[in-house]
């Protein structure tokens, strides 16, 4: 996965931005270039209002409005460009494919959004640390770690 230096920096200053809890969002890409668009983290809110079902808040789980990302999806598409890659950050933690991850990333056991590349951002004490960019294999039936390169 290649993606340039100005949307891994602003990726990147989204998961500092947001440190201690997670950040998320959605890369674009189309003919006319490439947009990062920031998603608000919901977890917190599901977390306060059905801790049950909700058990972890925004430090360690991210959320997007299913509905907004539809609606952002439509837009960008019917400008010409397709979703390309979903970001989150991990505070204080590496930047890997969590069970959770998978779990949400592949709901039916199978991706939910055939050919996205998901980039994890890790973030310690508030700092970029590391990213890894994670894809769907079929031949694992699993997201696996892939190359990511970031253009200057």
């Amino acid at each position: 996965m290649r993606i340039s230096r100005e949307n891994h920096d602003e990726m990147t200053a989204a998961a500092e931005a947001e440190y201690p809890e997670e950040c998320c969002g959605l890369l674009f890409r189309g003919q006319e270039g490439s947009e990062v668009v920031s998603m608000a983290n919901l977890q917190n809110k599901l977390h306060e209002e059905n801790p049950e079902t909700y058990k972890r808040d925004a430090r360690t789980a991210y959320f997007m409005d299913p509905q907004e990302m539809a609606r952002i999806n439509g837009e960008k598409e019917a400008g010409g460009m397709t979703l390309a890659a979903i970001y989150h950050s991990h505070p204080d933690a590496e930047s890997y494919f969590s069970e959770t991850d998978s779990e949400a990333a592949a709901v039916f056991g199978a991706p939910n959004f055939p050919g996205v590349v998901y980039l994890v951002y890790s973030v310690m004490d508030g700092k970029l640390a590391d990213q890894r960019a994670f894809d769907w294999s079929e031949d694992k039936a699993a997201f696996t770690e892939i190359g990511l390169e970031i253009e200057d």
